[in-house]
């Protein structure tokens, strides 16, 4: 425990931060669709997942469910809207909580 944080000490060296269940689908789909951007599947997605920091007991599971509910929508990856107008699509719902992606995001580099 680190301040109000659980953590658990994952085989290969780093501290895995515990989620609670609420955070877990957001977690999800930002590294199977988000920033990360990587549409890997089930356990590919799990290790991942552990990789960059966190973990809960039934994470193997719960990608594996996700994936499940998750098609390949485009061949390209990308949504119509980028497609059309070279962005994405912010929802209001998505202003009040950022993710990675609009973290990162650069007006300048945008624009070239």
């Amino acid at each position: 425990m680190y301040g109000n944080d659980l953590y658990k000490k994952s085989w290969d060296g780093p501290l895995l931060r515990c989620v609670s269940q609420e955070n877990i689908p957001k977690i999800l789909a930002e590294v199977h669709q988000g920033w990360c951007e990587s549409h890997i599947r089930g356990w590919s997605l799990a290790v991942k997942i552990t990789r960059i920091g966190y973990f809960w007991p039934t994470l193997v599971r719960d990608a594996t469910n996700f994936l499940k509910r998750t098609t390949l929508s485009h061949a390209s990856r990308e949504t119509p809207s980028s497609l059309v107008y070279g962005s994405e699509a912010v929802l209001p719902a998505e202003v009040g909580l950022p993710t990675y992606r609009q973290i990162g995001f650069n007006e300048e580099k945008n624009d070239q």
